[in-house]
């Protein structure tokens, strides 16, 4: 993984040809350039986008989030718990990058 990542070869940007899509004929989606995460971003634009979030990913800030992402944690694995069984854990997460 880490040598595709390093790879310049490969993009990170679903709509570039030298996206590696895991399933051949694969449809490239795209989010609207001001949704796109850094994960979605190739040099040069990923450096100056990284720079600007580096001060929230210190050790320090990191450990004053632990409390909160435990919480958030504890509980969506009650609400699964509490639901029917076996639980479904694409219907459970909500997030916003996933279509799910």
């Amino acid at each position: 993984m880490r040598t595709v990542l390093n790879d310049r070869r490969f993009s990170a940007d679903r709509q570039h040809p030298d996206f590696p899509h895991l399933v051949k004929g694969e449809a490239a989606s795209r989010r609207p350039d001001e949704e796109r995460t850094l994960i979605e971003m190739d040099a040069p634009e990923h450096g100056p986008a990284r720079k600007a979030v580096l001060g929230e990913f210190t050790v320090r800030r990191l450990e004053a989030l632990r409390p909160r992402i435990q919480e958030i944690v504890d509980g969506q694995i009650d609400a699964l718990l509490a639901g029917p069984q076996p639980g479904d854990l694409v219907r459970r997460c909500r997030c916003r990058s996933r279509p799910w």
